[in-house]
């Protein structure tokens, strides 16, 4: 009997850390309604049936499941810097996240003058990166362009792929993207004016007659673009005039031959992450 006592008085004794309860208020117990389990520290696990909510330390539900703390995840595909990456299925494991995989850059060693109404292409010197086969590269180029005497507009193209082809020719994952000065709402003309609106400005800066500036470093002509290769090759820049009339070249040049220098040129091609 004073055995059966003592275990009674133990019984008593012992510290309750949680407890389980059953309703929409913890100190109240309404069945079928949610599911709370609490902790004396505070840390709570709670369970809202009507609409299968799930809180971890925190009773706010206001989503599926509402985390107040850490999170780990550990299924054998976690690692540094991966992010958590959901497959179609919603399915989700650690993935490295995606980036470029290597830049590589080139600038121009030396200005080059092209000569407008030809239809020869001269490559700029130094402008040439090889690129791999079945690789998506995001292409960017920027270089100044002065005119030397005269006006004329100076058309860039990529080229891509085997080295002995002509420029013409479009196969073997050849690509050609081109910029032109247009006679728009801006114009250089000879041999530093610059016109808004004005086809032909006979002072340094032509707008209404009343504003002047002299662009002693000449004018900008960049593109981006992207590309996908199937075959190993290298990209080239290539200058000509708007005379040549391919597929992307929906411009008459009308004027004399005129010298356009191009220098300080640089040329990027940055692979993207599969």
């Amino acid at each position: 009997m004073k055995n059966i006592f003592y275990f009674l008085l133990l019984l008593t004794y012992a510290p309750s850390y949680a407890q389980v309860k059953i309703g929409s208020n913890p100190t109240i117990f309404t069945p079928n309604t949610n599911l709370e389990v609490e902790a004396t520290n505070g840390s709570k696990v709670v369970i809202e049936q009507s609409e299968g909510k799930v809180g971890i330390g925190t009773s706010s539900l206001d989503a599926k499941l509402n985390v107040a703390g850490d999170i780990k995840i550990v299924d054998g595909t976690q690692g540094t810097g991966k992010v958590l990456t959901s497959d179609a299925n919603g399915i989700a494991s650690w993935r490295t996240p995606p980036a470029c995989v290597s830049v590589n850059l080139v600038t121009q060693t030396a200005p080059i003058t092209y000569t407008t109404n030809y239809t020869n292409f001269i490559q700029i010197p130094g402008m040439s990166i090889p690129l791999l086969a079945n690789k998506t590269y995001k292409i960017i180029y920027m270089g100044l362009r002065k005119f030397s005497t005269g006006n004329g507009p100076l058309a860039l193209y990529l080229k891509y792929g085997n080295d002995t082809a002509t420029e013409t020719t479009f196969l073997n994952g050849n690509f050609y993207f081109q910029t032109i000065q247009d006679y728009g709402p801006m114009q250089q003309f000879s041999p530093h004016y610059m016109g808004v609106n004005k086809e032909f400005p006979s002072v340094e800066m032509a707008s209404d007659g009343t504003s002047y500036i002299q662009p002693q470093l000449g004018l900008y002509q960049s593109f981006i673009g992207y590309i996908q290769t199937k075959t190993d090759g290298n990209l080239r820049i290539l200058g000509t005039n708007s005379k040549v009339n391919y597929i992307l070249n929906i411009h008459t040049y009308y004027g004399a031959e005129r010298p356009i220098t191009l220098f300080n040129g640089y040329l990027v091609a940055i692979e993207l992450a599969d």
